[in-house]
């Protein structure tokens, strides 16, 4: 017999966006059969598994189009993505021992389930890492978003204080989304929102799009948009600046909104 609990995805994403006061189409977007799956198979730990009274939950959606391979910057994309694991993994054991990590490309899906922190996946350029599609970013945070909302209901169901640092990096607008808009990705960003958690968007210029502006449609307060230049120095410094962001969600003094703050 399989030991895993069933989770009740549906149940636990209709919960919280009515929480948020998510509007009904969006509700039917996030529910649907195909998003549903997506989440699913990015779910990872359960409650039951987790073995802490407070979590830490790390999410990032990492762009892999194909212009971030003609651009040259493929292995910065890969470098930077490792570098907030590694600046994760530099906090002390009892802060480890609550973050939990999950890692989602735009084209290739799940890397990482959300896993323990010492279990996430570092990308590979040309393994697990080959940016060679397009760029469904609304979709994509749709279901990152999704997966956050799902996670955060889950734990806090069985008692457990969530944090939530999501971080989006993309080098495009939007290009390939089906279903979503960037005001039913801003419905439910507004859902997880105050000092407990937030959310982290990158920017690569593309010479075109206006990121502060595509983010700011996205529900992500102009505090926490970073946009850099087309070139792999730029995007390491950028990265490096969203991994203090989410080691500062793991600190003593991060205290704040409903949920409280962490111990040591």
């Amino acid at each position: 017999m399989d030991p895993t609990p069933t989770i009740d995805l549906r149940g636990l994403l209709t919960a919280a966006a009515e929480d948020g006061e998510v509007r009904p189409s969006t509700t039917a977007l996030l529910t649907d059969a195909k998003t549903l799956m997506q989440i699913s198979r990015g779910s990872g730990i359960s409650a039951d598994a987790f073995l802490q009274s407070e979590a830490l939950f790390v999410t990032l959606l990492i762009d892999d189009s194909r212009s971030i391979e003609d651009g040259g910057n493929s292995e910065a994309v890969c470098q930077g993505h490792n570098g907030i694991l590694d600046a994760l993994l530099g906090a002390s054991a009892s802060r480890r021992a609550r973050t939990i990590v999950s890692t989602r490309l735009l084209n290739g899906g799940v890397v990482s389930p959300y896993v323990m922190l010492e279990q996430a996946v570092r990308l590979e350029n040309g393994k697990n890492y080959v940016a060679d599609g397009i760029t469904p970013f609304f979709d994509q945070a749709m279901v990152t978003e999704g997966s956050v909302l799902a996670k955060v209901q889950e734990f806090e169901q069985a008692g457990i204080t969530v944090r939530t640092w999501t971080g989006w990096f993309t080098d495009g607008c939007d290009y390939g989304s089906k279903n979503a808009k960037a005001s039913d990705v801003a419905q439910l960003v507004g859902t997880l929102n105050g000092e407990q958690h937030q959310h982290f968007a990158m920017g690569v210029s593309d010479g075109r799009t206006d990121f502060n502006a595509v983010f700011r449609s996205m529900g992500v307060h102009p505090d926490k948009i970073r946009t850099s230049t087309n070139d792999p120095k730029a995007i390491r410094a950028m990265m490096r600046e969203a991994s203090q962001s989410a080691t500062a969600m793991n600190q003593p003094s991060a205290a704040g909104g409903g949920l409280g703050g962490f111990g040591a």
